[in-house]
């Protein structure tokens, strides 16, 4: 019997890198967004959003920005923009700070202070530790925070009862008819991060 000699396969040719996809964003447009615990969820699922917790009843969630909307950054996103959650929370942050170059701080006839920004940033500006620091230096006492609602954060001295109270009530109010609602609790600013305030 003749045996026929097997013809050599080519060698293959190595496979090259995918290019990458600039219809998709990158890091340069990514913000941290504060929301709620209760709507967020950290999950081992590729397309679940990052989350990290931030205090009490708040949490950080990053998105990018894209002009007409915001898209939050799903943990593939990580693995595809090839960086850990360390770099996506600073890169996130370098551009709040550039965002915030546009906040307002506004008194109200009730005593409490008030954070303006964009409609959608304004809640995120707690995640500004130098900022509540100078507030806390101008207010000669720590600062006691609302964050009802995604555009609205109020403010006032901790040790300040009367405006206290009218914080409270303006939280109140700001849940029991506004939008985008996220959170009843107060949070203290003490020693460079924040704590919840006892009820």
């Amino acid at each position: 019997m003749v045996l026929s000699a097997r013809k050599a396969e080519p060698a293959l040719e190595p496979r090259p890198e995918p290019e990458p996809d600039e219809s998709e964003p990158g890091l340069d447009c990514v913000v941290p967004l504060v929301r709620a615990d209760a709507d967020w969820e950290e999950k081992a699922d590729p397309s679940a959003p990052v989350i990290e917790v931030l205090a009490g009843s708040l949490v950080v969630v990053y998105a990018f920005d894209e002009d007409t909307q915001f898209r939050m950054v799903a943990q593939r996103d990580l693995v595809r923009l090839g960086v850990d959650r360390a770099a996506l929370s600073e890169a996130a942050h370098d551009h709040l700070l550039d965002r915030m170059a546009d906040l307002q701080l506004l008194d109200r006839p009730d005593g409490c202070g008030m954070v303006r920004l964009d409609g959608n940033l304004e809640s995120s500006a707690i995640l500004v530790p130098e900022l509540w620091h100078d507030i806390g230096e101008i207010l000669g006492d720590e600062v006691l925070v609302a964050v009802p609602a995604r555009d609205i954060v109020l403010f006032c001295g901790a040790g300040n009862d009367a405006v206290k109270r009218a914080l409270r009530a303006a939280r109140d109010r700001a849940l029991a008819v506004g939008d985008h609602k996220i959170t009843g609790d107060l949070f203290r600013f003490h020693g460079g991060s924040w704590q919840v305030e006892p009820a």
